[in-house]
């Protein structure tokens, strides 16, 4: 009976964090000494990794892309192209709306129109 009620302690402390069912998936968030989950959470489901703000998801990742509703970066940000060793296969291009900041083969920068 002791290692039963120490499995459901432990079960009990793991529902505190985690939940999961086969619509959602797998759901970690907190919750406080209350008992009051966070409204932050972290969810990974068949198509997704999502990381939420109550019920939305400001951030997922998806179909190799990472999609962010809004991004603050606080170092520099590095945009690299596509490499084999040494040789550069792809340039690096940085899409602005209807327009894209090209790095071009002679390491010149161009703002193009996608229109």
């Amino acid at each position: 009976n002791l290692v039963l009620v120490q499995h459901l302690l432990l079960l009990n402390q793991y529902n505190q964090y985690f939940s999961f069912d086969s619509q959602n998936g797998l759901c970690v968030s907190a919750r406080d000494t209350n008992g009051n989950q966070s409204k932050f959470s972290t969810t990974l489901s068949n198509t997704q990794l999502a990381f939420n703000e109550g019920d939305e998801a400001i951030a997922y990742i998806s179909g190799n892309k990472m999609h962010i509703k809004e991004a603050e970066v606080e170092s520099p940000l590095t945009v690299t192209g596509k490499y084999s060793g040494e040789t550069m296969l792809q340039a690096p291009i940085i899409n602005l709306g209807n327009f894209s900041l090209v790095v071009e083969n002679n390491g010149s920068l161009s703002i193009v129109s996608n229109l």
